[in-house]
């Protein structure tokens, strides 16, 4: 059976509580499918919008007003660690994928203007330079992590290269991006005239991706994310503040102060009518080269009104379910509302959370059978410790990644056992797959114990002549002991093996004799 859940968090606790249950719930998972039902709350927490991320693992929250990001693992219920940093956060996104096991990077925009990328399962942190003039508001990543971008109330976005900005070399492969701007934003989007509000990334994994941004100046903007293409811009009632796109990237839905949704839609039959014949209109009516110019207004019949009463209040967060039948949304009245795609109308409220709804995501379905995960999943969050790159600081890197870079994760299956006849396997990864330590490689070990031992040289004569007499005596003294102490040890394992060996003999014989 199919199982589908959403999760919502609010911006601060209820002035009045429904119960003392929830008094000091801010975040809680629901039931949305088939029987609606609270699952699991989660305390002490008060976020903004565009300020909550989930993953397979953990739940991460940036607190409202604070340089302080609450992680929450999901497999304990309950809060995991309260992470502290330097700027204010005023956003969250997630690069990974959603199979992954919850291993990925954070991506944080700041109060300054800044983008920081943490490492959950590494723990390490980079900072870009402070490309925006005001707070990075609203981020977004490409379907296939390989896109960042980042919104500000500049009425700029940004779209940078992840691989880039967490490479360890200076230089880039990234095409379009030269060696000396490996932190640098690839593209610069500026054809809002107002603060971004709302910041979507579409499905799609190839060179035609797409972005769809919502500003203050009641506009929203289709764009390609990898070359920066301007693609369509549409007029929209009001200024949006939030945004759900369909998971056909067929069109997007955009949310209102009065509550209201605003359903644009790109395969419009007047919104592909271009000044080309009908036979010669692209299948894409988005990448038609002779509506990039013109601005579309949308249509009034596809604006869906709330209800009168009771006031459900500003639609601050919007989510579409996985087959883009039902549109979740979050208002300020602390109502999560669900609306039917199919008939294009308010449905009813789901729950009432006491305090504005400021993130709603709908998760990935459950019961699909035949569902393959990453195998690894991050147990724990390795906490960030900053790392300056070598674009940021005008340093140079050989890309070698250094000896204190570790990778924490759980195995989450039993490993595949190497191919005999296979010629990639090596001795790391029979030594992987070993139930303890393979005899060869504990043989390799002792002689090169035994090798280092007895190649050890003594203090030469131009040492001994510049040292005084008793310490030159009690050095050799002390090599003298060292060395006469690692022959009893090599002489001890060396009876050891031998008696591992005539055990394994006798016991061969036994199991011969007795069988």
């Amino acid at each position: 059976m199919l199982v589908e859940k959403y999760i919502a968090s609010t911006a601060s606790p209820s002035k009045v509580a429904q119960s003392a249950f929830n008094k000091d719930v801010a975040i809680q998972i629901h039931r949305l499918q088939p029987h609606p039902a609270l699952l699991q709350p989660y305390k002490k927490s008060s976020t903004d919008p565009n300020n909550l991320v989930v993953t397979s693992t953990h739940i991460i929250a940036a607190q409202q007003g604070k340089a302080v990001v609450h992680v929450y693992s999901r497999e304990k219920g309950g809060q995991e660690a309260i992470v502290a940093f330097s700027e204010r956060v005023t956003s969250l996104a997630f690069a990974g994928e959603e199979d992954e096991g919850g291993v990925g990077v954070l991506i944080m925009g700041t109060e300054e203007g800044r983008c920081m990328l943490w490492e959950v399962a590494t723990g390490r942190q980079i900072t870009t330079p402070a490309s925006h003039l005001q707070s990075v508001d609203v981020l977004a990543v490409s379907r296939d992590s390989t896109y960042l971008l980042s919104g500000s109330a500049d009425s700029n976005i940004h779209v940078w290269s992840l691989p880039a900005l967490l490479s360890f070399s200076e230089s880039s492969d990234t095409p379009g991006h030269s060696s000396s701007s490996s932190t640098s934003p690839l593209h610069t989007l500026s054809a809002h005239r107002a603060a971004i509000t709302a910041l979507e990334a579409g499905h799609s994994t190839t060179s035609s991706a797409i972005a769809i941004s919502a500003a203050r100046d009641s506009s929203c903007i289709v764009w390609n994310i990898s070359t920066g293409e301007l693609l369509r811009t549409f007029l929209l009632p009001s200024s949006a503040i939030s945004l759900a796109i369909d998971p056909c990237d067929r069109a997007c839905y955009a949310g209102f102060e009065d509550g209201s949704i605003q359903l644009v839609d790109f395969f419009a039959p007047n919104s592909v009518t271009s000044s080309t014949s009908t036979s010669d209109v692209q299948a894409n009516p988005l990448f038609d080269p002779s509506l990039q110019a013109i601005p579309t207004q949308a249509l009034t019949r596809d604006h869906w009104q709330p209800p009168s009463s009771p006031s459900i209040g500003a639609c601050l967060a919007l989510s579409l379910s996985y087959d883009g039948t039902s549109l979740l949304c979050g208002h300020s009245s602390g109502r999560v509302s669900l609306w039917d795609i199919p008939i294009r109308r308010f449905s009813k409220v789901l729950a009432d959370l006491g305090a504005p709804v400021t993130n709603l995501q709908i998760l990935p379905v459950e019961g699909f059978p035949y569902h393959r995960g990453s195998g690894v999943r991050l147990h724990q969050v390795v906490k960030p410790r900053y790392e300056e790159s070598p674009a940021t600081t005008g340093g140079s890197s050989n890309g070698i990644v250094p000896a204190t870079y570790t990778f924490t994760a759980q195995f989450t299956s039993t490993l595949p056992s190497p191919s005999t006849t296979s010629t990639n396997n090596t001795s790391f990864i029979s030594a992987l797959h070993h139930p303890s330590f393979p005899a060869d490689l504990l043989t390799q070990s002792l002689r090169e114990l035994f090798s280092s031992s007895t190649t050890t040289n003594a203090p030469s004569s131009a040492d001994d002549s510049q040292r005084p007499g008793a310490d030159t005596a009690a050095l050799h003294a002390e090599v003298a002991a060292l060395r006469s102490s690692k022959a009893v040890i090599w002489e001890k394992l060396l009876l050891l093996t031998q008696e591992k060996a005539e055990m394994m003999e006798r016991e061969e014989g036994r199991e011969a004799a007795g069988g």
